[in-house]
């Protein structure tokens, strides 16, 4: 049987992916174990495991560039509309 520290590689993926609730519900999934436990295993892990931050892309809360696209598709429906009518 593994170490009860060490973690299935689908876990480790999820954390590394910045998905912890989803780490956690696999965790619990595979071992079977209570929310309580499963969650601080995982923050076991990224403590122990820092995520350099150096390499990840910046993660935007502000929407810009949904809203970008979606103004260029009302403009192109807006121009498509004109143009047949």
């Amino acid at each position: 049987m593994k170490n009860e520290t060490e973690l299935p590689a689908e876990v480790i993926a999820a954390i590394q992916a910045n998905r912890k609730v989803s780490a956690i519900k696999l965790l619990r999934a595979q071992r079977g174990i209570g929310l309580k436990k499963a969650k601080e295993l995982v923050d076991a892990y990224e403590l122990s495991h820092p995520v350099n931050t150096a390499l990840k892309a910046p993660e935007s809360d502000t929407g810009i560039g949904r809203i970008f696209v979606l103004i260029i598709g009302v403009s192109v429906i807006y121009a498509i509309y004109k143009y047949f009518s």
